[in-house]
């Protein structure tokens, strides 16, 4: 992606990870304040969400004075509409702020209280015009 503006820094993680099990909004919201923490990055507001979107997961965000991060979980149940491909819970991190944090630190933390089966991450690169 193009970096139209040069002043401003922009970083931004995307991870994504098999569960063993599924998990709901208050351990959610859990992570999220540990990942605040993990980061560096100061609480405006939240984190707010909800279970039980349609497709039978959860999600939550978290807004930071740096911007925020929002966490998805698709279930992997009988009752969920992923039931037909999904073996485990699937769960998706999409962390964009501008102010630098360690991205080796918030990997290692997402391990650690997560545990999961499988997990992959990005780093969203802004390229210079």
């Amino acid at each position: 992606m193009k970096n139209i503006e040069l002043r401003v820094l922009r970083q931004r993680l995307i991870i994504e990870g098999l569960l063993r099990k599924m998990i709901y909004r208050l351990e959610i919201d859990d992570y999220l304040r540990g990942l605040s923490k993990v980061s560096g990055m100061n609480v405006v507001l939240g984190p707010m969400g909800f279970d039980g979107h349609p497709g039978g997961g959860s999600a939550s965000w978290i807004h930071w004075n740096s911007s925020g991060a929002h966490f998805y979980i698709y279930s992997a149940s009988p009752h969920s509409n992923y039931k037909s491909c999904l073996k485990y819970p699937l769960f998706t991190l999409d962390t964009y702020t501008c102010k630098p944090f360690s991205i080796k630190k918030v990997v290692e933390y997402t391990r650690k209280v997560l545990h999961p089966i499988k997990m992959v991450y990005s780093e969203v690169n802004i390229l210079r015009l």
